[in-house]
């Protein structure tokens, strides 16, 4: 997966977005993990995109869906 990168210092630099790349297909491309991956990781909040360990990144993803579920 490949990360935004710029010349420029921008304010989305620190967000650890992923770049997602176009699906060809409608029905397969969009559910590859290429596509998917960086979808949802872009979609879960920031907080947890920049933790400082795994064992604290599944922690807190954990806490989050459960959150998000009830």
């Amino acid at each position: 997966m490949e990360q935004r990168t710029s010349e420029r210092k921008l304010r989305s630099s620190s967000q650890h977005i992923l770049v997602t790349p176009k699906a060809r297909l409608k029905t397969y491309g969009e559910r590859a993990f290429a596509v998917a991956a960086p979808r949802l990781w872009n979609s879960i909040p920031l907080e947890l995109r920049s933790s400082s360990s795994i064992d604290i990144f599944k922690r807190h993803v954990k806490t989050h869906l459960f959150k998000k579920a009830f």
